[in-house]
């Protein structure tokens, strides 16, 4: 029988369900306010009340989700499910979702309450202010991950999610993806190597140790790319990795007998603790590359000016030496020896194409303004336009399954369709 106990006129109604598996009891719980006056009356008001609690839960209609807002649940998912089962970036990816665009709108409503229609008005608004198919599934993800977990747990009855109608994604074409051509990506290397002219404004600065200010005149600097930049974007385009796969590189993952390199961890970006390094992004993301000579022997060159550097450094370098130097990461701050800011590459790779196009004279020359990712797709691009099978072209991105490639790449692949037709023409010429 449910036990009931008087809270200054507010009654908490306690069923006891059983044990778990480790002999812990189990009760079910609510709150229930009479509107009855009289003690009789409120009294048997009160057990009948208790009395269609408890069959609810014997029965199993009784959900935990009659008491919890989606705010308050919220924080049971993220402490329950998500920080042992999402890596940080991506359960901070999820929870910023939650906060800007659920949680502001249907957050304060109990979870049980939720329904189908709750989440898709938050999508139609999203629709309507022109944000992308893509944009509101990224949405769904996060909120169906919540919901799931409270179905699992019997807070809910159903998952709301599971009914709901999604906008199709839009097919990807050619000019939805980005990427230099076999030839822009030779200019752009070959610009690596080049002496670039830098043009540096006039500005007051200020000695930090001292408080004194002083004037610098605009000026003009002439260098090259630092050498492990074009170490790094050689790399880039060769091997189709991730920035932060490459930034994750220790010396001891490259193998220069064999000429490969092995990819088995990845730098993230967190809001919590900043750059955290982790595991691939799947376990097909585990897996050992074969380069072209030309990207071992710059890597040899700069492993040379990575201990030259070393020494130099003396007492501010914070990474390792002598017998161990191979723990040491290949992409550095140059400073201290610590892995090179994910933020570095990308600032430097955008740097290296406005100086470019600032000097180039034919608008027709000039390099397209992409994105450091966009490197992975010229590197797709290239394989797929000599006839690499799409299974080869998965595994060197280190995708999950051959059709996430396919996905992505599939207008490319269609592209190279008149290759093969071409190649059956010349085959069977001669042929009537």
């Amino acid at each position: 029988m449910a036990s009931i106990e008087n809270r200054n006129g507010n009654y908490k109604i306690t069923v006891y369900v059983g044990k778990d598996a480790n002999g812990k009891q189990i009760f079910k719980k609510t709150t229930f306010h009479p509107t009855e006056k009289t003690p009789k009356k409120i009294e048997d008001e009160v057990r009948k009340f208790a009395d269609a609690f408890e069959e609810k839960v014997r029965n199993g209609e009784y959900f935990d989700g009659n008491n919890l807002t989606l705010n308050e649940f919220v924080k049971v998912w993220d402490d329950k499910w998500a920080r042992k089962n999402l890596t940080l970036s991506v359960r901070e990816g999820y929870l910023k979702i939650l906060e800007n665009r659920v949680l502001k709108k249907i957050g304060h409503i109990k979870l049980s309450k939720i329904q189908t229609e709750s989440i898709e008005s938050i999508y139609d608004e999203m629709e309507e202010k022109g944000l992308a198919p893509a944009t509101i599934r990224r949405t769904n993800v996060a909120i169906n991950s919540v919901m799931s977990f409270a179905y699992r747990r019997k807070y809910i009855k159903e998952n709301p999610c599971d009914r709901l109608e999604l906008p199709k994604l839009k097919k990807k074409t050619t000019e939805d993806i980005h990427y230099f051509t076999p030839s822009q990506a030779k200019v752009f290397l070959e610009e690596l190597k080049k002496e670039q002219t830098y043009t540096y404004s006039a500005s007051e600065r200020m000695i930090k140790s001292t408080g004194t200010e002083y004037h610098v005149n605009g000026y003009q600097a002439h260098k090259t790319v630092q050498f492990q930049f074009q170490v790094f974007f050689t790399l880039a385009i060769y091997s189709g990795a991730r920035r932060g796969e490459l930034i994750a590189l220790t010396w001891k993952d490259i193998d220069f007998e064999n000429r490969t390199i092995s990819i088995n961890k990845a730098f993230a970006h967190t809001q919590a603790q900043g750059q955290l390094l982790k595991e691939t992004k799947t376990t097909a993301g585990n897996r050992v590359l074969d380069l072209p000579s030309k990207c071992f022997e710059m890597l040899s060159t700069w492993k040379d000016e990575e201990k030259k550097l070393s020494m130099i450094l003396g007492s501010k370098w914070e990474g390792y030496r002598g017998d161990n130097f191979d723990e040491n990461f290949v992409f550095i701050q140059v400073d201290n020896g610590k892995a090179m800011y994910l933020d570095t590459v990308t600032s430097k790779f955008k740097k290296v194409i406005k100086q470019y196009n600032d000097n180039c004279t034919d608008e027709k020359d000039k390099l397209p303004d992409i994105h450091l990712h966009d490197l992975r797709h010229t590197c797709a691009s290239i394989l797929i336009a000599n006839n690499t099978p799409i299974t080869k072209v998965s595994e060197h991105l280190g995708h999950s399954r051959t059709s996430v490639t396919l996905d992505i790449y599939s207008h490319w692949i269609k592209k190279n369709d008149r290759i093969v037709s071409d190649a059956l023409e010349k085959a069977f010429r001669d042929i009537v």
